[in-house]
């Protein structure tokens, strides 16, 4: 297709020939005019026979019209008017907790978000940046240089969106104060010292280095989840203070750094809550701040409300009020659960999404963002572009529109919502419930746990495991025989249920089988199903490197080979047992002797698997 732009393009021009390739289009002196206007006020698009127009205020805007009307070129007229709900609508990468994104994996990225419309991106990095003089900092972790961070900047100024450090100043610095080197900096092994010459010094240079390599004046200097704040090595210099007075101290001090360098910084706001909360927890409806500790928060500091779990509207209404007594509207921080397996969990990614902004729309919140964590590494960030569209429909219309989100979705990335949303068979097993706040992650917990502990396996007992997951490997076979586009996103889940078909019930069956003395199921099993398992497992680790390395830097996958190397040892350790017990070598199998306990406690299969971590998955040592 042929394009001829003219009028308002000069801040646009450059991003539409970025996004030629991509779009299917070629801008020149002939084919389809196309009139750019700046105006103020809603994006506009209308189209008359052969001439369109389209009206933007942002530069975001643009691109996000210019989508809009390639999706419906074809129609002999029509007029599209949206009305943008919030000043800022973007995301938050993490590139901290196992894998660090390549340049070129961020710029796909942002050029999902031009044609979605969203417009500000949150680069999480704990110590996955360069800091001159502190070679342990991000070391062997995939830490970014200036220049890398600086060539992310300048495309997504391209697009106008806005790129945000994102770093820690307080809370989530284990990574660093691991080592001896950095000691001096820390009060327990996750927390720096607050009330320290030294650690200023240190948070100095972290916000002048991390907000070097962009435009934005803005910071997020993180300050979550630092539940231990005092009680180490603080506690040790100057006994027990009071909390508050610490927290409080150490945001005025650092919130000063920030602003003498030019900075306007923003906090996770948890901490205030969690230090009122009887029990810690933050969400607690008992966490009343008093006024001598509001009055005592730097006014310069803007405050982010995260929360990725409830799923009514109401919950989001109380909290964002007990938020602005603070002073101030806060920001808003969802989440796109990709963070517990190997695929998106779209349920409960949706039901959050759409109580929060509903909300937010209500109170007036004028920036909000997606989350993307990646505590466990195991999905690809591209599996949550369904949810950047998500944020994206609801940044742009007062309610949302499902049809029109699917649309959107097939034409910004390739792929369909359906496509998408099959990723959250991963998280739903048929016949269980949840009533947790986190849902449930069955498909890593039965990947992760030692078949001969099962200790998952009474939350799976009588159900129809195996079929589960060769239902769902066979949709993600359908997905990725009809489309080229991202196929790492299927091609990684589709090994996995390849191997959780087998291994999924396994415990259960060998369970079975050493109870009834039955020696020829667990022959059979040892000699037949747990070599062929093993070669499924090498199929599942080479699928997921490919798609590793296909937008991660390499570091942080050893992990990765760490886990599947457990795997199969673990499955030769069980066939060599089994071999042990059939020829009278030992007289039992100790691990198939013990009991096997509902994990929580409750009646067996009531609750799925939910458990993210991997340590806590594999093994009962903590």
């Amino acid at each position: 297709m042929k394009l001829k732009l003219f009028g308002d393009i000069g801040h646009v021009q450059k991003g539409v020939d970025m996004l030629a390739d991509r779009l299917g289009y070629e801008v020149g002196n002939v084919g389809l005019s196309i009139h750019v206007q700046k105006h103020e006020g809603d994006l506009i698009i209308k189209k008359n026979a052969n001439d369109i127009t389209i009206q933007y205020e942002e530069i975001i805007h643009f691109y996000r019209a210019l989508g809009l009307m390639l999706e419906r070129v074809s129609e002999e007229e029509f007029e599209i008017r949206e009305t943008p709900q919030f000043k800022t609508n973007g995301v938050m990468l993490d590139l901290s907790r196992g894998l660090v994104l390549k340049v070129k994996a961020i710029k796909e990225i942002l050029e999902h978000m031009a044609l979605m419309g969203l417009n500000m991106v949150m680069l999480y990095t704990e110590d996955t940046y360069v800091i001159e003089d502190e070679p342990y900092f991000g070391y062997m972790r995939g830490r970014y240089t200036q220049e890398e961070l600086r060539q992310c900047d300048d495309y997504a100024a391209i697009f106008g969106i806005e790129i945000i450090p994102c770093i820690q100043t307080l809370g989530h610095m284990e990574q660093f104060l691991k080592w001896p080197d950095a000691k001096k900096y820390g009060d327990t092994p996750n927390v720096l010292l607050a009330d320290n010459e030294e650690t200023y010094a240190f948070i100095e240079k972290a916000i002048q280095t991390a907000s070097a390599p962009f435009r934005s004046n803005r910071i997020h200097i993180g300050m979550d989840e630092a539940n231990n704040l005092g009680l180490g090595r603080y506690l040790d210099i100057h006994g027990f203070q009071n909390r508050f007075e610490i927290m409080n101290r150490h945001l005025n001090r650092v919130s000063e750094i920030a602003e003498e360098n030019g900075l306007k910084p923003m906090i996770w706001s948890d901490m205030y809550f969690a230090l009122s909360s009887k029990t810690g927890m933050w969400y607690e409806s008992d966490g009343v701040l008093e006024d001598s500790v509001i009055e005592g928060i730097p006014k310069n500091t803007d405050f982010i409300y995260w929360d990725y779990y409830h799923e009514n509207e109401s919950f989001y209404v109380d909290f964002k009020r007990k938020q602005k007594a603070m002073g101030k509207l806060p920001i808003f921080a969802g989440g796109i659960w990709i963070w517990t397996s190997y695929g998106a969990d779209y349920d409960k990614t949706f039901s959050t999404t759409n109580a929060a902004m509903a909300a937010c729309k209500k109170e007036g919140v004028s920036e909000v963002m997606a989350t993307i964590w990646a505590n466990a590494a195991e999905s690809s960030f591209s599996s949550s572009l369904l949810g950047f569209q998500l944020f994206a429909e609801h940044g742009y219309a007062e309610e949302l529109d499902m049809e029109k989100l699917k649309r959107r979705v097939k034409f910004c990335t390739g792929i369909s919502y359906e496509e998408f949303y099959s990723l959250t068979k991963l998280y739903k097993l048929p016949g269980q419930e949840n009533q947790f706040l986190e849902p449930p992650n069955p498909a890593s917990c039965l990947l992760w746990q030692d078949p001969l502990m099962g200790l998952y396996d009474a939350e799976i007992q009588g159900l129809q495991v195996a079929e589960h997951f060769e239902e769902t490997a066979e949709a993600f076979t359908k997905i990725i025989e009809k489309s080229k586009l991202h196929r790492h996103i299927f091609e990684t889940p589709k090994a996995l249920c390849d191997v959780l078909k087998n291994k999924g019930d396994l415990g259960i069956r060998l369970k079975t089988a050493y109870d009834e003395n039955n020696k020829a199921e667990l022959h059979k099993i040892s000699e037949t199903e747990i070599p062929e398992l093993v070669k499924k497992v090498y199929i599942l680790r080479d699928a997921h490197r490919r798609q590793w390395h296909s937008w991660n830097k390499a570091f942080g996958y050893e992990i990765c080979d760490v886990r599947y190397g457990g795997v199969i040892m673990r499955l030769d350790s069980t066939k060599e047992r089994i071999q042990d017990y059939i020829s009278g070598k030992i007289d039992k199998i100790e691990e198939l002797s013990e009991e096997r306990l509902p994990y929580y406690g409750e009646e067996p299969s009531k609750y799925a698997p939910r458990w993210m971590v991997y340590k806590q998955i594999s093994t009962a040592y903590r």
